[in-house]
């Protein structure tokens, strides 16, 4: 039951977050949401601080389920199962927004210890995800998954979140498709 409210709060507090950011929300308005006092929100969080990073690990828990539910999907064939991991990846600002905002803050040079630290953590995730459903894909095609394919796959997937913004933006006659570049990028490092 006080894990249930936990993650009701944690809910709550990642649509005001998401909506008006850190500063511009207040635990007030998300008690309020909640229609509990705002002491209940103090009995499962220390401070807002501690409630907006326990909000945004609990999105990367998110995030991690879903890619690995993608990834591991063995009724998919493996090109189809990349695929939709990255256009999930791609739609990040849609169902992953204080994550989207946090890695904007480390690309731009604004990000705190503890950010670094969960993306950190998220990336390595991440790259041993990748690193199992390639090496079980591929076990009897190759010798071994480089160590670096995972890693390769990983950065390419997360600069194509990016990518996708400014090629929008700067190449509007010349749409480039990222999602079929790294495929046919993977495709060609396992022939």
């Amino acid at each position: 039951m006080a894990n249930e409210k936990r993650i009701q709060i944690i809910k709550a507090a990642d649509k005001r977050f998401a909506k008006h950011g850190l500063n511009k929300t207040s635990l007030d308005e998300i008690a309020r949401d909640l229609r509990i006092g705002k002491a209940t929100l103090y009995h499962y969080f220390k401070s807002k601080d501690d409630l907006f990073y326990q909000t945004i690990a609990w999105e990367v828990e998110q995030y991690i389920q879903n890619v690995t539910s993608t990834l591991q999907n063995s009724e998919q064939q493996i090109t189809n199962r990349l695929l939709d991991y990255i256009t999930y990846k791609e739609n990040l600002n849609q169902h992953s927004k204080l994550l989207y905002d946090m890695l904007i803050k480390v690309i731009e040079g604004y990000s705190l210890e503890k950010e670094n630290k969960i993306l950190n953590d998220l990336f390595r995730a991440e790259e041993e995800l990748l690193k199992t459903v390639l090496t079980d894909f591929y076990h009897s095609k190759v010798v071994s998954v480089t160590p670096v394919l995972p890693t390769y796959i990983l950065m390419l997937s997360w600069g194509m979140v990016f990518g996708n913004r400014l090629n929008k933006t700067a190449f509007q006659e010349r749409v480039v498709n990222y999602k079929e570049l790294i495929l046919k990028s993977i495709e060609s490092i396992l022939r």
